[in-house]
């Protein structure tokens, strides 16, 4: 049976993070980014994504068992501090329940912030979509392509950059008064339609809520940044570079409208809902690698990019530490409800003597403790002894 407890979700926290990391590394590196290319980065991206969606110990997960120190570590976040009717209060109910209470409230923000931008749009918003040449230019991409013209082009005043809202009625927004060439809007135009057709937007909104839920992680924040620079990497890839247009015409679209936009707009607030760009600070990432060319073949680079991050992804469901203890507790602790004592059982101050009938009694600082039937769950470094081999 699929469950999630501390353990599971330490170690989805540790897979994914390394997964990021790796994935801004390979960022960080012209060479490496040219050579590895988007469509690797995305495998990391989507591991990542899917260890975050699901966070469970599967029934084929062997369970190894935490050294001591970090065994008391985890009883330190579990162990109860409190009572509140029927519900023990530790540190690990309390970080659940704030976890969830910020996850609801970033989810909320979320939906209301997307209603907030589509009255905007309603509000402000100044229609072009029959207007000349965006009609035209609309139709003729649509037409190129074999897609459905399903577009509304719409100028929004405060826009830095054209972006794309919407994912079934999906509407072009592009920044008002910032003067754009008819080839300049046909690359704009096409880049979001091109958004579009490939499910960007409903895979950045998928990215945003697995941020909004694990909104404690920072690494999230990154992983919406990388998500962005990917998807926009393969944008540039069919739009600029498939097609055999000219790379230069299109860069120069994308420098033009990064840099006017920018500077006229310098002081607004951008329009942001996760589904939108916050910055433009990416785009010489995208540039790099259109100008670096069309490397030899990636086979070799790929299939070990690939397996590496698949190997990761199910060695992180193949195994899962958990801390030594009681089998009724999942932990190496009893407490005395009466004097309210803990007791931790280590090699320094805890061993067993083994009966006849093949249980145990454990004794804790030379006092008999209990007796029990299976030293599975407890640290294996404490002392076992017979009643001939006992030290006394």
């Amino acid at each position: 049976m699929m469950h999630a407890s501390l353990s599971t979700v330490i170690m989805t926290i540790i897979t994914t993070n390394i997964f990021l990391i790796l994935l801004t590394l390979l960022l960080r590196k012209p060479k490496w980014l040219i050579r590895a290319g988007y469509k690797m980065l995305a495998v990391f991206a989507v591991f990542a994504v899917l260890r975050f969606l699901f966070p469970v110990e599967l029934p084929f997960t062997v369970t190894k068992r935490l050294p001591g120190f970090l065994s008391t570590m985890l009883f330190v976040c579990r162990y109860s501090l409190f009572e509140i009717g029927a519900w023990e209060v530790s540190l690990w109910t309390l970080f659940l329940t704030v976890w969830g209470i910020g996850a609801v409230i970033g989810i909320g923000r979320f939906v209301v912030d997307y209603w907030r931008i589509s009255y905007q749009i309603v509000l402000c918003g100044k229609e072009l979509t029959d207007k000349q040449p965006y009609k035209d230019l609309l139709e003729t991409i649509c037409r190129q392509n074999k897609w459905h013209n399903c577009f509304r082009v719409i100028e929004m005043p405060g826009l830095k950059a054209p972006v794309l809202f919407g994912i079934l009625s999906p509407r072009i927004l592009l920044p008002d008064q910032v003067q754009i060439s008819e080839t300049d809007l046909y690359y704009i135009l096409k880049h979001e339609i091109v958004h579009h057709f490939h499910h960007d937007m409903l895979l950045k909104m998928i990215v945003r809520l697995v941020s909004l839920v694990y909104w404690w992680d920072p690494f999230c924040i990154l992983l919406n940044k990388q998500a962005d620079i990917i998807l926009e990497m393969h944008v540039d890839d069919v739009t600029a570079i498939a097609d055999g247009v000219p790379t230069a015409e299109y860069m120069n679209c994308l420098i033009h409208m990064g840099t006017e936009a920018l500077q006229k707009y310098a002081g607004f607030r951008n329009y942001t809902v996760g589904v939108l760009p916050r910055k433009t600070g990416a785009l010489h990432k995208r540039t790099e690698l259109m100008c670096g060319g069309k490397p030899g073949s990636r086979a070799v680079t790929n299939i070990l990019v690939a397996a590496g991050a698949l190997s990761v992804y199910l060695f992180s469901y193949a195994y899962i530490w958990e801390p030594y203890g009681t089998p009724g507790l999942s932990l190496f602790l009893e407490t005395d409800q009466a004097e309210d004592t803990l007791f931790i059982f280590r090699a320094e101050n805890s061993y067993f003597i083994e009966r006849e009938d093949g249980s145990f009694d454990l004794y804790y600082d030379d006092t008999y403790h209990m007796t029990v039937d299976s030293l599975e769950y407890y640290d294996k470094a404490i002392p076992v002894y017979t009643e001939e081999t006992y030290p006394y």
